[in-house]
């Protein structure tokens, strides 16, 4: 029986390509794409279950409901900063500004 160890398996990548023909950045690209979408997807799931179920609450319970309803939405909002906020323009810009203040204030000094 030969050994085939060396032989490619789809999605094993050779000299910076994978198998499939696509180069590892373009699989990461895909990968951090699909979790953007998987992300976006449960947020519209989320909020379809919000409203749906508050406006069964709101039939059911009268405005009593109103304070459950409140903290649900905050919490709903927060999950929404962190699918759509999170990779704005400004958040990136942000983070790029504080890991150049890290990384000069961790700079050795320079010598005379």
């Amino acid at each position: 029986m030969a050994d085939n160890s060396d032989a490619p398996t789809p999605g094993k990548t050779t000299a910076g390509k994978t198998t499939a023909g696509k180069t590892t950045a373009d699989q990461e690209r895909y990968e951090e794409a699909r979790r953007r979408v998987g992300a976006k997807k449960g947020l519209y799931a989320s909020l379809l279950v919000y409203v749906v179920m508050n406006v069964v609450f709101l039939f059911v319970a009268g405005w009593d409901w109103l304070w459950v309803t409140l903290f649900w939405g905050f919490g709903l909002a927060v999950h929404a900063w962190h699918v759509f906020g999170r990779h704005s323009e400004w958040m990136q810009g942000w983070e790029q500004r504080q890991m150049e203040k890290e990384l000069a204030r961790d700079k050795p000094p320079e010598s005379v």
